[in-house]
Order: structure tokens, then C-alpha cells, then sequence
């Protein structure tokens, strides 16, 4: 009886380890590119008093840079009320300081009266810890930004020239999102290397706190389009950042298999944060397929995701010159090692979209050809954008579409002056002024060479190598008829002093006429330090042409025209002739030139052929290798799926037997009630 009982023991414990075993989720999955950063948040409660969600809303926005910041990085909570609102000291993202800084912002409430903007700042900057991470950053989030007491761009207060200082010193660079931000603001981010964002409404704060993860982060992403977001079997966790379409209406999202999922699903693998603007999504080990939302903007939504199989896009400079073309790379990067990269990199297309204000480049990236570089690998796909030639922020998107994935990197490019500008001088006779290509006082190339044109209207050239001496003006010397020559391309080749190559073209740029350059006195003439920062060169090489010398030219080009009209009709003549002759003939007969080049273009199309028939090999073998994958896995889900239903089969045997002893010793147990109870008659009638 006692080992049936135990029987029964192993049954119910063999129920409950089978059931942990069936619902137990594995661990979050961190990001594989952390920050590493020390983030500062100030709340700006200084905002027009008729808008009174503001402060929630601000308060709701710096919520989402807690929950996509990492554990190693270190966050700090200010408002910049009086007296002193340190809603959260500075220190390293654990659970317990995470649960503290979202319950600090849930009940955030500013103070009724403001301190300086100057105090308020350097209260922040000595906010950041020591022993933190040396990357710091302090965000100025909401409102307007203080009060700087009319002061304009071209005229900083000495108290914003010393916190510019000070945050350089420090290393603290400073971003700031406002409702309207002042000119003094703009100058404050770029003088400290970031960016001030303009918010058109309070509900868009959440948009700048995305716009700064991505410039800190670049976090691997998909590409969202027509509210799908497609996610492939390497992504082993997204991050979902919805924008409500309705704030008072939650998102729908619809997995690949059709389920609907909102605020209120309950799975294992889904963790949904609502807020009044947006909404976080986060799915660990997703579904491969394209999930979809609705009730949300699709420009207001990102996805962010860790996966085994990333895109890079590494060696793309920050800063691009005004005139310079930048080049961009990518490739691929695969947990498994190079070689599955490279499978997938046959049937990859990569692209990249360059947008400066309103301006929007394109460009395909395809494998580097040699003279492109430097380091490039074959696998490394390359393009190349000419220059934007304006000034501003930009944004660069880099893309990979394959079979079945899809990888996004965002990067923020700022455009900075170009490396030369195009100058007249003001003073001298009328048709000689020089031209002068000085080089911005912020820029210096290294070892530059390439060369200078110039174009009439009538499309007339005239050009001239040049090898100038890094930083110094180039200056080209003009005589009379230069007035004739409408515009001016400068191209050269060198380094940036961060050792990247250059790729510098001014683009036709107009010319001022001699005269109108004469009577301009506002146009800029910069001076040499010394002679030796001058690059001159000999007038004579840039002589302009007097137009009866183009027309004497312009018969004898036509003579030389007509000369070879004349010898190729008489060449072609005598080919005819030699068509019927023999081999004997004395003559090389014209079929058999013909074969000849029949037999080079069918070797030609024979060879691309056989590059498409290797290009369509190597996809059959990339597909039959993960047929081989899928199969395995597949195998393993069978394997796994005839052990569970084995152990389901031997748990149904037991619980059967377990019934009918369970049965048997109910009925023994019922045989000896009864007996006992006619023992029990038969005593009563003794």
C-alpha cells in the first residue's frame, strides 16, 4: 500500500516538472552594442501656461530612454525648478534604480518657480559621476529652454560661452528638445557636438528621445513600411516603438499567424508598456514573419531589435564637408562566423539614402572596385554621394534587403562648411582680378592634388592641375577675356586630418563678373599669413582663346572630319571588294573577320554565362544550405515533440494504473466495510 501510494507521488511530481519545462521562458535579451554612456535628463517645466500636459508628456517621453537604456549605463533625473529639483542622483541602471526613476517620473511635478538657465546647467553638469562611463550626455527635454534675455546667435552671453567651455572640458556633450528653442540654444548643442531638436506639439517629445537613442546607440533596426515590420528567424528580441495615431486609442498588433495582440494580451514572450503618446513593444524569440500594427503612424514608429545576424556600418564619418563626396560601407556580420555572412551577402542588395533638409540622395552600394580603397574587403559592399553643397543636419540610412531579412542603420550626419570657397578680390584693374579658393579657417587637407576648370557658355573648357599646399589659398590669375568663362569646378583628392580620403568638388560655381567683384565691397578677401601660404599659378596656363581663334579651330576640326568621312568609305569600298576572293587571292578574306568576332562575342557571352550559371550555384547551395537548417531544426522540433509525447503516453499509462489500484483497493475497502458490518449484525443479534 505504502509503495503505491509513492507511485502516485511520482506521478503528480513527473506532472508538475513536464509543465515547467512546457511554459518556462528564457532570459531577456540585451542588446549586442551597449552604450556605455552617463545620461543627464533635465525637465523643463518653463512652457507656455495654457499647455498643461506638457509636463506628463515630457515626463512619459524621458520614461522610454529608461526603459532602452542598458544596466551598465548611468542615469540622473533634474528639473529645473526652485530651489534645487534633483528628482534622481546620477548612478548605474539596476533594477532598483530603474524601478526609482520610473516611479520618480510617474508623480513628477515641477516647481512653481525657475532658476536661471545658467545655474540650472551647471547644476547638471556636475551631475555626472566620476567613476561612470566616460561618454556624457546631458538632454534638455521640454518647454522652452529658459530665458536668455533677448540674446541672439551672434551675440552669446559670457555665462554661455563658459558652460560651452565647461562642457567641452568635462566632455559632456549637450542635445536639447524644445517646443521653441532659442538661437543661443542651437549654438550650445553644436558647439559641444549635438543637436537641438524643434518639437511641433508636446505629444512628439517621445520622437527626439528616439532620435537620441539612435545617435547614441545606432542600434540595429528593420525597416518599417505600410505598417508591417517583417523579422526574420535571427532576431532573438525586437523592440517595438509604436506612435498612437489617436492618444486615446491603443495600439492593435497582429502577429504573422493572424492573432490579434493589444495592452491587455498576456503571453510569456510579450511585454507591453502603454503610454499617452506611444507604445512599447517588446517580443522576445518573435515569430518569424511580418507583423503588422494599426492605430499607430508609421513615421512615428521604430523597431529595434538584437539578432544574430546584423548589418555594420562602420568608417562613415559624422561631419561631411559641404563640398566633400562621402563615401559610405557596409556588410554583413553573422554569429556563426564569417563564412555565413558571406553565404548571405551573394543575395543581399544594399542601398543608402542620404537626407540633408529637404534635399534626398540615393546611392547603391556594390563590391568596392580597387582604386576605392583602402582596406576594403571583397565582402564590404561600397557607394559614394557627391557633395550636398548646403549646411545643416542630415540623416543616413543604410539598407539590406535580402530573401528573408531586412536591416536598417540610421545615422546623424552633420554638414559643415565646404573646404574651399570661391572668392573674387576686390581690388585691381577691370579683367584681371584673380580667383581666389581659400580653405575654410575650421578645415585643413592634407596632401590635395587635382585640378581647376573653367566653362564659358558656349561650353568652351579650360583646365589646370594644381598641387596645393595643404591649408593654404589657391589663386589663379586672370587676364583680359576672362569674361568669356561663366563658372568654375574645383576637384581635388587628399586627406582629412583624421587620416580619411578625400573626395572634394566645389560643383559649378557661378562667376562674378571683374567689374561687378571691383564694386562689391561686402565680398570676403581673405589674406595669407605668409607667402608661403599662397598657392599662385602661372597666368599663362589660363590664357582665354579670342573668337577667331575658335573659328579657325572649328574649320580645321571639320576638315579633319571630313579627311576621315573620306577614308572610311574607301576602307569599306576595298572590303567589299575582297569579299568573293579566295584564300589564294593575296587578300585576308572579310568572313573571316566576321567569324572571328562572332567567336570573340560568343567566348564573351559564354563567359557571362557562366558567371550567372556560378551566381545561380552558389543562391542553390545558400538555399540548400538552409533547407539543411530548417530540416535540422525541424528534426530536433520532431524529436522533441516524440519525447513529450512519449512522456505523455507513459504519464497516461501511469495515471491508469494508478486508477484501477486506486479502484482495486476501493473495492477491497468497500469488501471489508461490508464484512465488518455483518460481523457487527451478528454480534448485535449474540
Amino acid at each position: 500500500m505504502a509503495r503505491k501510494m509513492s507511485s502516485g507521488k511520482t506521478v503528480c511530481l513527473l506532472l508538475v516538472v513536464l509543465c515547467l519545462q512546457w511554459g518556462a521562458g528564457g532570459p531577456g535579451v540585451r542588446a549586442e552594442d551597449s552604450l556605455d554612456v552617463q545620461l543627464v535628463v533635465v525637465l523643463d517645466s518653463s512652457h507656455p501656461a495654457g499647455d498643461s500636459q506638457i509636463n506628463s508628456l515630457a515626463a512619459q517621453a524621458a520614461g522610454l530612454l529608461v526603459h532602452l537604456l542598458e544596466d551598465q549605463d548611468y542615469l540622473g533625473l533634474l528639473g529645473s525648478g526652485e530651489p534645487d529639483e534633483t528628482l534622481l542622483p546620477t548612478a548605474a541602471l539596476t533594477p532598483k534604480h530603474r524601478k526609482q526613476a520610473l516611479d520618480t517620473l510617474a508623480r513628477f511635478a515641477p516647481a512653481p518657480d525657475h532658476k536661471p538657465l545658467s545655474q540650472v546647467l551647471q547644476q547638471a553638469l556636475g551631475a555626472f559621476q566620476s567613476q561612470g562611463p566616460k561618454r556624457r550626455v546631458l538632454f534638455w527635454l521640454g518647454g522652452e529652454g529658459g530665458v536668455f534675455d533677448d540674446l541672439q546667435a551672434d551675440h552669446i552671453s559670457s555665462e554661455i560661452e563658459e558652460i560651452t567651455a565647461q562642457a567641452r572640458s568635462e566632455g559632456v556633450t549637450l542635445f536639447a528638445a524644445l517646443l521653441t528653442p532659442a538661437a543661443a540654444w542651437h549654438t550650445l548643442t553644436t558647439e559641444t557636438g549635438g543637436h537641438c531638436w524643434e518639437i511641433r506639439a508636446a505629444s512628439d517629445l517621445h520622437l527626439a528621445c528616439l532620435k537620441l537613442y539612435q545617435n547614441l546607440a545606432q542600434p540595429q533596426e528593420v525597416p518599417i513600411t505600410d505598417s508591417q515590420v517583417p523579422l526574420d528567424r535571427w532576431v532573438k528580441q525586437a523592440v517595438m516603438v509604436l506612435t498612437r495615431s489617436d492618444p486615446g486609442k491603443g495600439v492593435v498588433l497582429t502577429d504573422p499567424g493572424k492573432a490579434r495582440i493589444t495592452q491587455g494580451t498576456r503571453a510569456r514572450n510579450i511585454r507591453w508598456v502603454a503610454g499617452r503618446s506611444c507604445d512599447l513593444v517588446t517580443l522576445t524569440r518573435p515569430r518569424p514573419g511580418v507583423w503588422s500594427f494599426t492605430k499607430a503612424r508609421s513615421e512615428g514608429c521604430k523597431a529595434f531589435i538584437s539578432t544574430d545576424l546584423a548589418l555594420s556600418a562602420e568608417g562613415i564619418p559624422r561631419k561631411v564637408a559641404g563640398d566633400e563626396a562621402l563615401l559610405v560601407t557596409a556588410a554583413l556580420h553573422h554569429a556563426k562566423g564569417p563564412q555565413a555572412a558571406a553565404d548571405l551577402m551573394a543575395g543581399t542588395e544594399f542601398s543608402a539614402e542620404l537626407q540633408v533638409h529637404d534635399n534626398v540622395l540615393t546611392a547603391p552600394l556594390k563590391k568596392p572596385h580597387p582604386d576605392q580603397g583602402h582596406d576594403l574587403s571583397p565582402e564590404t559592399r561600397t557607394g559614394r554621394f557627391p557633395p550636398v553643397h548646403q549646411e545643416g543636419e542630415g540623416a543616413l540610412r543604410v539598407l539590406a534587403r535580402g530573401k528573408n531579412f531586412q536591416r536598417l542603420r540610421s545615422l546623424s550626419i552633420s554638414v559643415t562648411p565646404p573646404w574651399y570657397r570661391i572668392t573674387s578680390q576686390t581690388k585691381g584693374a577691370p579683367f584681371e582680378l584673380p580667383l581666389l579658393f581659400h580653405p575654410d579657417p575650421g578645415h585643413r587637407p592634407e596632401q590635395v592634388e587635382g585640378s581647376v576648370t573653367l566653362k564659358s557658355a558656349l561650353g568652351s573648357l579650360s583646365g589646370i592641375l594644381i598641387n596645393p599646399t595643404p591649408g593654404a589659398e589657391i589663386i589663379l590669375e586672370r587676364s583680359s577675356g576672362s569674361e568669356n568663362f561663366r563658372w568654375a569646378d574645383l576637384h581635388l583628392k587628399g586627406f582629412a586630418p583624421d587620416g580619411r580620403p578625400l573626395n572634394i568638388t566645389s560643383g559649378p560655381l557661378p562667376l562674378q563678373s571683374a567689374r561687378r567683384a571691383a564694386d562689391d565691397l561686402t565680398q570676403p578677401s581673405v589674406k595669407p599669413d605668409s607667402p608661403a601660404e599662397v598657392h599662385r599659378e602661372n597666368p599663362l596656363s589660363l590664357h582665354f582663346m579670342q573668337p577667331w581663334m575658335w573659328l579657325a579651330l572649328s574649320a580645321l576640326g571639320g576638315g579633319v572630319l571630313l579627311a576621315s568621312a573620306l577614308l572610311l568609305w574607301r576602307l569599306r569600298r576595298q572590303a567589299e571588294g575582297f569579299e568573293g576572293e579566295d584564300d589564294y587571292g593575296g587578300h585576308f578574306p572579310t568572313s573571316t573577320l566576321r567569324l572571328k568576332a562572332q567567336v570573340e562575342t560568343l567566348v564573351k557571352e559564354k563567359a557571362e554565362l557562366e558567371e550567372a550559371l556560378k551566381e545561380k550555384q552558389q543562391e542553390v547551395k545558400q538555399v540548400q544550405k538552409e533547407k539543411a537548417e530548417i530540416q535540422a531544426d525541424l528534426d530536433r522540433y520532431q524529436k522533441k515533440a516524440q519525447e513529450y509525447f512519449k512522456n505523455m503516453q507513459d504519464l497516461e499509462k501511469k495515471l491508469v494504473e494508478t486508477d484501477e489500484e486506486a479502484k482495486r483497493v476501493r473495492e477491497e475497502y468497500m469488501a471489508l466495510y461490508a464484512r465488518n458490518q455483518r460481523e457487527q449484525r451478528l454480534l448485535k443479534k449474540n
